[in-house]
């Protein structure tokens, strides 16, 4: 069981009164039986300082989506990916023939037509290489490096506004991939291909202006006028590098592919301080700058929407992967929907609230991040602890008035 949810649990008995007082934290207005009406609470906001941001490598293979492209986001900055991908082990079946001269192979890609991450209306050229260095997908991060045959390409392509693409991949590739599929030897096979053979990289043109999302697994073809041969992708990953980034002052990013992290320092909300305090509802809220964001996008161009931020007050022992791929439901993390009407994200926070004064809470930091990791390239820009003082991250407290608390 968490801390949290101890702490919890050893908070229910002292609260119960006021429970029974008072319920409905979703809405301080709605108030059990009517018993306390909106006169009789109280409503502080205070603004804290002890916010920052922090740089971490994310996890980006083995994600539902591969993205595919390279964008110059006036805010976020100029966005370049770099994809990975490998088809997976596979030797011919006894009915099968061996691979030839008389076959070709592809690599098929679906694309989700709902997301695109830059000019819905530009095309983009990729080149495909092989890669020559080992990888795996299970541990790749977006900072890690690779490299591939620049001077022996593979394919190529163009990606508009396809949903599924076909590439023609070079025989020189092809033969190798059939060293392992016409074998008839079991002995050290796989290990020889884990260890030799390292897939292909997706690599865009430099004037591309958009990035688009696979589907995965993607599949590679083998074929000939009479036989096709279907080999779904082993592994995938992509690298992001990110330049000339310029946010509008007063502001900052966070990514879900977690190259910024909101940090805060739990000393600055002084949580202490509400123990004596018969307070009912705490909300932290974060205002997104979305005029800045808005204007800075030509007609054509898209960001992929982010609906919610999360919360997590870093109790696990791996901090990147709890941002990145823990499941929400039955966990200490909070989650804030963004609210479309104010463009802010509000994170009710009583209940870790709670279990910092009453229970065995005692996080130094709480993290805010984007969300998990499914493929796509989200971001947030939210303003800062130095812009003006309505805009600026704050706590609003509810609580009963002096006379209703004693």
């Amino acid at each position: 069981m968490s801390s949290i949810r101890k702490g919890f649990i050893s908070l229910c008995i002292p609260l119960v009164a006021l429970l029974i007082v008072v319920s409905g934290c979703e809405n301080p207005g709605n108030v059990g039986g009517g018993l306390v009406n909106n006169s009789e609470l109280v409503y502080d906001t205070l603004a804290f300082s002890g916010i920052d941001e922090i740089q971490l490598n994310g996890y980006s293979g083995g994600t539902n989506l591969l993205p595919v492209g390279r964008y110059h986001d006036p805010v976020y900055g100029k966005i370049s990916v770099r994809s990975l991908v490998k088809p997976s082990f596979q030797t011919r079946t006894s009915n099968q023939d061996v691979i030839d001269e008389n076959y070709s192979m592809k690599l098929v890609l679906n694309f989700d037509s709902l997301q695109v991450y830059g000019d819905t209306l530009a095309q983009t050229n990729f080149t495909v290489y092989e890669v020559n260095s080992a990888w795996r997908g299970s541990d790749w991060k977006i900072g890690d490096e690779f490299s591939y045959d620049q001077g022996n390409p593979i394919g190529a392509f163009t990606l508009a506004n396809e949903d599924t693409i076909e590439i023609d991949l070079a025989d020189s590739w092809k033969e190798k991939y059939a060293v392992y599929f016409n074998n008839d030897s079991t002995e050290n096979l796989d290990s020889l291909y884990n260890n030799n053979f390292h897939g292909l990289a997706l690599i865009p043109d430099s004037a591309s202006s958009k990035v688009k999302f696979a589907n995965m697994p993607v599949n590679f073809m083998l074929h000939n006028t009479e036989d096709t041969v279907t080999i779904a992708a082993r592994d995938w990953g992509y690298t992001v590098n990110r330049s000339e980034v310029s946010l509008p002052e007063n502001t900052l990013a966070i990514h879900n592919t977690l190259e910024n992290v909101i940090r805060i320092d739990t000393a600055s909300l002084n949580l202490k301080e509400l123990k004596n305090k018969p307070y009912t509802r705490v909300v932290l809220e974060l205002q997104e700058a979305s005029e800045a964001l808005d204007q800075s996008i030509g007609i054509s161009e898209v960001r992929p929407y982010l609906g919610g931020l999360r919360m997590d007050a870093g109790s696990g022992l791996d901090l990147l992967y709890e941002l990145q791929f823990s499941e929400l439901s039955g966990r200490d993390d909070v989650t804030a929907i963004r609210d479309t009407t104010e463009n802010k994200f509000r994170f009710n926070i009583t209940s870790l609230v709670n279990n910092y004064i009453f229970g065995s809470l005692d996080s130094e930091y709480i993290y805010i991040s984007t969300g998990s990791e499914t493929g796509l390239l989200l971001s947030a820009l939210l303003y800062n602890k130095d812009a003006e003082e309505g805009l600026k991250p704050k706590l609003i407290i509810t609580s009963l008035s002096e006379e209703e608390g004693q």
